[in-house]
Parts: C-alpha cells; structure tokens; sequence
C-alpha cells in the first residue's frame, strides 16, 4: 500500500512540476510579447536558460558535446 502512495505522489509532484512549467512559460510569453519585440524575448530566454542548462549538465555530469568519436554519422 505505501508503494501505491509513493507511486501516486511521485505522479503528482511530476505532474505538478510540468503544468508550472508549461504554466509559467505561457504567461512569460504573454507578458514579453506585449513588453518587448519578439527577437529581443527569444534573445533573452537563450540568454537565460544557456546557464542553467550548462550548470544542470555540470551537476548530473552529462557532456553538453557528443562524445569523442560520435560527433559524425557513421555510413553504415
């Protein structure tokens, strides 16, 4: 029984996780878009988000590069 809780809270919390997400992006866009010029609110977004994505990267220790040997196709 208690598995059956930690499964189901472990949805949720997932669930919740990915409407604030989703949420919070639709509102930012909303405001941006009636505040600044649509390239300087993309502009801003990649500014703000490179960071974050390299310090998760940094942190779960996931290369951001393809690893040595598997930067090209291969022709098989």
């Amino acid at each position: 029984m208690r598995k059956k809780i930690m499964s189901t809270a472990i949805t949720g919390g997932l669930f919740l996780t990915v409407t604030l997400t989703w949420g919070t992006t639709w509102m930012a866009m909303k405001i941006a878009l009636i505040s600044f010029p649509p390239i300087f609110a993309t502009g801003l977004r990649f500014l703000l988000a490179a960071p974050a994505l390299a310090l998760l990267a940094k942190a779960t220790k996931v290369p951001l590069l393809f690893p040595q040997g598997n930067a090209h196709f291969s022709s098989r």
